[in-house]
């Protein structure tokens, strides 16, 4: 009787063992796939602020162009 009740408290201990490392190994994984989607979320922030500085960049030599073409417009009209 003694070993039986040895027996079954060495199962429940291992399997309660078992259970913990799988919750482990779960709360890990979670953190991992968090952490990855930071990161990939933090690059694809840099990726959009550095498209739109080209973009801005982009619109402003096309400003300053149509102000110089402008201004040597307004020169030859003068003139």
């Amino acid at each position: 009787m003694k070993a039986e009740k040895a027996r079954k408290a060495e199962e429940k201990r291992r399997a309660n063992e078992e259970r913990q490392k799988a919750e482990k190994k779960e709360r890990e994984r979670i953190k991992a796939e968090e952490r990855e989607r930071r990161k990939n979320e933090q690059l694809s922030n840099q990726e959009r602020i550095r498209k739109e500085r080209e973009q801005q960049r982009n619109h402003d030599n096309d400003t300053d162009y149509v102000s110089v073409w402008g201004s040597s417009e307004n020169q030859c009209r003068q003139q």
